[in-house]
């Protein structure tokens, strides 16, 4: 749970959603919260995590499901070096 100064506070658990908020929109979950200005650039932005068009390395990657979707995805590239 992230809380703000001006008591507005976001849930960042749970599986990754896009939510709106009063100053935009955000996605949200596993520990992700990331602002965006547009619906449509917070719907692209988590297509790209769900699809591994994209890897981030946050801090804010501090929930142990995304730790280990993000290394389980590089534990994959690395085979699929090997491999080739």
């Amino acid at each position: 749970m992230i809380e703000f100064s001006d008591g507005e506070t976001v849930d960042t658990d749970g599986k990754l959603r896009v939510e709106k908020g009063p100053e935009g929109y955000y996605v949200v979950g596993d520990g992700i919260f990331m602002s965006f200005d547009r619906e449509v650039d917070a719907q692209a932005y988590l297509y790209d995590i769900e699809s591994k068009n994209i890897f981030c390395y946050w801090k804010m990657f501090r929930s142990p499901v995304t730790r280990k979707k993000v290394r389980d995805a590089e534990e994959r590239e690395q085979r699929e070096k090997l491999i080739s």
